[in-house]
Order: C-alpha cells, then structure tokens, then sequence
C-alpha cells in the first residue's frame, strides 16, 4: 500500500474512532506512567485537533507540574518551537491547528530550538510495530526530528485504530521510540 492510500485509510479509521476523549485520557494516563517523561524538563507536545488524540488537558497537566512545555507553529515549510507558558496563549492557526498567538512569538526568549528538548510527543495518522510513522505529507516533523539531540525520546501517541502491519519509510522519516496508544505501549527502539 502507498503513502496516499494508507493516509486515507488511517484517516478513515481514526475519523470513525469512537470513545476519543475517553481513549485520549488513557493514552495520556500512560505517557505519565513513564519514568522518562517525568523525568524530563522540556517536553514538546503537539497540540491535538479534529480526531487527533486530544492533548490539551495533558498540557495543561504538564504546566502545572512545572514542567516547560514546548509546542510547535508553522512558519512558511518550517515547524518553530515556542515556550508556553498557559493553554490561554493559544490561538487557532496554521491548518486549524491551536498555536502560540503570533503577537508572543517575537519574544526570543520563548523560542525553543529542537536541542533543547528533553522529549517529544509527535502526532501522526499512522504507526507500525518497528517505530515507523506516517505523517500529513509536508515532513515538518521529520525535519524537526532529525535536529534533536541523540537519545532524546521520540513518543507517538496513537489509537490501537492507527497501528498498521507496515507504515511505507523512506531515508528521510524519522522512526519513533514509543507509540502509546489505548491498549499498549509498543516499545520500538
């Protein structure tokens, strides 16, 4: 199966995905059973929409538990990193997607570069047992990825609906270490 065909397919399962705040919740529950992601001082999150795995409430946890939190914006083809600082600094922007309001970006202390992250939780449509990952098609996680430091976790959150036999990789995709999902913490490293 192609890129294409499984993107529709994955879209087509998640899209049908009963329960997702229930699903959402416990697959977040898992994230914070991790020892590494307690541990961490800088997490950067996605910022759940439409049928993604909601993580708003998480964030919101990881604030609260002094944790800095890093999320991501697009700016032309590039996918830049902010400081947030609440959940209230967010605005609906590129691709309906929640993001740092554009009057706080020009704050340079709030730029986070990848380097600086402890942790990643990265989004996606689909995931195989191996660590591969399908994204949207624009690879602005990908070239993010590939600018983390070495050993710096990469954690996809999915729904068990999102898990395929085989997710197409090519050179430039960037595997994960962790996919949790409802059901199971696949361990890929």
């Amino acid at each position: 199966m192609d890129k294409n065909q499984l993107r529709r397919l994955a879209r087509q399962a998640r899209q049908s995905q009963q329960e997702r705040d229930r699903l959402s919740e416990a697959i977040c529950a898992r994230l914070h059973d991790l020892e590494a992601f307690r541990q961490a001082r800088r997490v950067l999150w996605y910022v759940g929409a439409r049928d993604e795995v909601a993580t708003r409430a998480a964030i919101t946890s990881s604030l609260t538990a002094d944790q800095s939190v890093a999320v991501p914006y697009c700016v032309g083809d590039d996918l830049r990193l902010f400081d947030l600082q609440s959940t209230d600094e967010l605005v609906r922007g590129a691709f309906g997607i929640e993001e740092p309001a554009e009057q706080l970006r020009v704050d340079s202390d709030r730029n986070v570069t990848p380097e600086q992250v402890d942790f990643v939780i990265v989004p996606g449509l689909a995931f195989d047992l191996a660590g591969g990952r399908l994204g949207y098609g624009r690879g602005y996680y990908d070239r993010t990825l590939e600018r983390l430091r070495e050993g710096t976790l990469r954690v996809a959150l999915a729904f068990e609906c999102q898990i395929f036999d085989r997710v197409p990789m090519e050179p430039h995709d960037i595997r994960m270490d962790l996919i949790l999902t409802e059901r199971q913490a696949i361990d890929c490293r």
